[in-house]
C-alpha cells in the first residue's frame, strides 16, 4: 500500500490520522463523478465534494417530488369512469399536530389552514407509498378528522386511507397525469440511487 494518496497526498493511516484508501464501491462513485483517474482516499477533495454535490441534487429532487405530488391522481371514488388499474396495496397516512390557542377556540381561517396542512402532508405520504408501489394512482380515498384532548391541550388527528393502484389504460384517462406519474417514478428512482451513493461515502468519509 502506498504512504500517500496518489491524488491527494495525503499520508495514509499514519499514527496522526486515520486516511485511508476508498473501498471499490466508493472509488467508483467518485471516479464516475469527477471523470478523474484516482485512487482517492478518504480524505480527497474531490471525494467530499462528489458527497455534498450529490447531497445538494438528492435536496433539489425532494423539493422537485414535494411540487409534481400535488398533481398526483388521488380519488376519492373506487371506481372512475374509463379507469382499468390493477390494485397493489392500501396506502395509508396520519399526522398529528397540537392546536394553537386560536384553532382551539375555533378560529375559522387558523383551523382550515392547519386542517388544509395536514391534508397535504398525508396526501404527499401517500404519493410516496404509491409510487414505491409502482402505482400511478390512489384510488378510494378516505378522510378522517379527531379532535384528542390530552394534557398538553388539544390535538388534531387527520388520517387518509386508500388503495395505491396502477393504471393499465393510462394514456387514454390522465393526459397530464401520464407525464407527471412518469416524472415522479423518474425522480424516485435518481433518489434511490442517491442514498445508496450517500450512504456508501458516508460509510468512508465520516467513520
Amino acid at each position: 500500500m502506498a504512504e500517500t494518496c496518489p491524488t491527494c497526498g495525503k499520508k495514509l493511516r499514519s499514527v496522526l490520522n486515520s486516511v485511508y484508501p476508498l473501498d471499490d464501491k466508493a472509488q467508483k462513485i467518485v471516479k464516475e463523478h469527477t471523470r478523474q483517474v484516482g485512487p482517492f482516499c478518504s480524505a480527497c477533495p474531490l471525494a467530499s465534494d462528489t458527497y455534498m454535490e450529490k447531497l445538494e441534487k438528492e435536496k433539489k429532487i425532494d423539493g422537485r417530488l414535494e411540487e409534481i405530488a400535488k398533481e398526483f391522481p388521488i380519488v376519492n371514488i373506487d371506481s372512475p369512469q374509463g379507469w382499468v388499474y390493477d390494485c397493489l396495496d392500501i396506502v395509508t397516512a396520519k399526522t398529528v399536530s397540537y392546536l394553537s390557542f386560536w384553532e382551539h377556540l375555533g378560529h375559522v381561517r387558523a383551523l382550515n389552514d392547519k386542517v388544509n396542512s395536514s391534508i397535504q402532508e398525508c396526501k404527499s405520504e401517500l404519493v410516496r407509498q404509491a409510487i414505491l408501489l409502482g402505482g400511478t394512482a390512489v384510488v378510494a380515498a378516505d378522510i378522517d378528522y379527531t379532535n384528542y384532548s390530552c394534557n398538553h391541550g388539544e390535538m388534531l388527528i387527520v388520517s387518509i386511507t386508500g388503495t395505491a393502484v396502477r393504471l393499465k389504460n393510462i394514456t387514454e384517462v390522465l393526459s397530464k397525469e401520464k407525464h407527471v406519474t412518469q416524472e415522479i417514478g423518474e425522480l424516485s428512482r435518481a433518489k434511490q440511487l442517491l442514498a445508496d451513493e450517500l450512504f456508501i461515502l458516508r460509510q468512508q468519509l465520516f467513520v
